[in-house]
């Protein structure tokens, strides 16, 4: 899910949630394609601020572990997107999926809005709420500021602002940085991954491998002098379209930038959106088909890499209705089962993580909206099928 649309969704769910809060109402006003119209929506909404009303960090509880999993199960909960009590509902409904992990933008743009002046507050309340129930935060490291960068979405015009943001966001959250000290009251849960960008190739501004590649180059050296430790994703799919229209080989193109690229990064992101997990034609159009995995281990194997272990930060299905590529809630469990099963089998050797595209149904949107409806929650919070499916799974993998 690209940051542009993902903002465009999710900036109206911030607004949503400041106005709910100063109206002392429902945190976020939910419509969508569901039969039961407005009363379930409203319905969710107070039972959303109910348990907000109630809730304490402290009264959640991690899921328990059996020592080494074959997978790392995480979700997308937009955490950061809530403020006090309703930040803590947020944080419990998806830590009940049974997922040990969140993946949560730090905003370059919202954390440095000026040079070298940093505000950390609203993540360090999201890495708080989040350490209290016991789940890790996958941070994606993005979103440049005006200061930094051409345009909305672009990566920055020169590397160096972005190597500083990352190191300082590393000496932060990494081992003993700056907020664990501060926080010596919390259960010491560095963040030890970091994800450099999202989806970079998405922006009209970015279609081109060569200034990302050198771009982690720069983050990755600066983020290591201040711990060797931490590790990071790149981004990569199997292509991309150039804005004359061609598709071009994205890992190819950053090799050819950076040659011994492998040495700067520890595993891959990818973001396999497609149909059903179990069709995939190989030397075909892949890119709509989640088995397209298998081609971009081949690739980095081809570079040397075949080491780097995949890392799935988004995958999902849409449950709209009325557009390509919408599915049943049926479709979205069978699909989610399907390549769950594929990551500890027929993948197990390098996809290493998942993490589920999305907590919650984004709305008021229209029903054919696609990017709205990724959520195992509906908007009246009950729970699609594919809510059980994730949840099962995450019992299984503790054994």
């Amino acid at each position: 899910m690209s940051l542009p649309r993902r903002r465009a969704a999710l900036g109206w769910l911030a607004a949503a949630v400041v106005l709910a809060v100063i109206a002392a109402a429902a945190v976020i006003v939910f419509s969508g394609p569901s039969k039961r119209g407005g009363k379930a929506v409203a319905a969710g909404n107070r039972r959303f601020a109910h348990a907000a009303a109630s809730c304490s960090p402290r009264t959640l509880s991690a899921p328990a572990s059996s020592g080494s999993q074959p997978l790392l199960l995480g979700i997308s909960a937009s955490i950061r997107l809530e403020r006090g009590a309703y930040r803590c509902e947020q944080t419990l409904l998806a830590a009940e999926t049974g997922v040990r992990a969140v993946r949560e933008d730090i905003s370059w743009a919202l954390t440095e809005p000026h040079e070298n002046q940093y505000d950390w507050s609203n993540y360090d309340a999201v890495v708080r709420t989040a350490t209290e129930a016991g789940l890790t935060v996958l941070p994606i490291l993005d979103d440049a500021p005006a200061w930094a960068a051409p345009g909305e979405g672009c990566l920055p015009s020169a590397p160096a602002g972005y190597a500083a943001f990352t190191a300082a966001s590393v000496a932060r959250y990494g081992p003993g940085g700056t907020f664990w000290r501060d926080n010596p009251d919390l259960p010491a849960r560095p963040l030890l991954w970091y994800e450099l960008w999202n989806e970079p190739w998405d922006a009209a501004c970015n279609r081109d491998p060569a200034p990302y590649a050198r771009m982690v180059v720069a983050a990755v050296n600066a983020a290591r002098a201040v711990d060797p430790g931490v590790r990071f994703l790149i981004g990569a799919d199997t292509s991309f379209h150039t804005l004359a229209g061609r598709r071009e080989d994205w890992i190819a193109g950053m090799y050819a930038a950076v040659p011994d690229l492998g040495r700067y990064f520890d595993a891959v992101s990818v973001h396999p959106y497609g149909g059903d997990p179990d069709v995939y034609t190989p030397g075909s159009d892949t890119d709509n088909q989640p088995g397209r995995l298998e081609q971009v281990h081949a690739e980095f194997a081809a570079h040397g890499d075949g080491n780097k272990p995949l890392w799935v930060t988004e995958i999902g299905w849409s449950t709209c209705g009325g557009a390509p590529g919408c599915v049943t809630e049926a479709e979205q469990a069978r699909y989610l089962e399907e390549f769950l099963h594929d990551a500890v089998t027929a993948w197990r050797s390098y996809v290493h993580a998942v993490f589920v595209y999305d907590l919650r149904d984004i709305a008021p949107t229209p029903a054919d909206d696609p990017e709205a409806w990724f959520g195992l929650l509906r908007p009246d919070l009950s729970r699609k099928p594919a809510w059980s499916v994730l949840h099962d799974f995450a019992d299984q993998l503790r054994g």
